[in-house]
């Protein structure tokens, strides 16, 4: 029975005795998901905004290349850092690092490098106060 290796357990704690605090996990920096048979690791960083449509979901990059992918917005929205990303409708998250500016029920986000292209989204009354309060607590004071 102890003869068998080291347990998991064991070698956790002999690091924390040493240490004094336990490591915490990192939190994930990339998204990965299928579509067409494949598999993408999509940096965080990359992600400009995500739709919902019906069960699937599109996923909107900086190079102006959307990805397509049997999932729904639930899903995803539990797999992103909440100091990322947002969700302003019921069909749309937005990356708070795009974010330009804010118009009335709209949020306009710009991603895409050498352009001037920019996308507007609208703000739902349910995501409003929330998304709000997302992008108040991110601004430099």
């Amino acid at each position: 029975m102890y003869g068998q290796g080291f347990s998991f357990f064991y070698i956790y704690y002999s690091i924390t005795e040493r240490t004094g605090v336990p490591e915490a996990p990192s939190a994930p920096q990339t998204l990965i998901v299928r579509s067409d048979y494949k598999q993408f690791v999509i940096p965080l960083a990359h992600i400009v905004y995500i739709e919902g449509i019906r069960d699937y979901i599109r996923i909107g990059l900086v190079g102006g290349e959307s990805i397509r992918t049997l999932m729904n917005l639930k899903t995803v929205e539990r797999m992103l850092p909440a100091d990322g990303f947002a969700r302003v409708h019921r069909s749309w998250i937005v990356s708070l690092g795009h974010v330009r500016r804010i118009e009335r029920a709209h949020v306009v986000i710009s991603g895409f490098p050498n352009s001037t292209d920019e996308l507007t989204i609208p703000v739902s009354d349910t995501y409003k106060e929330t998304f709000s309060h997302r992008l108040t607590s991110r601004a430099l004071c």
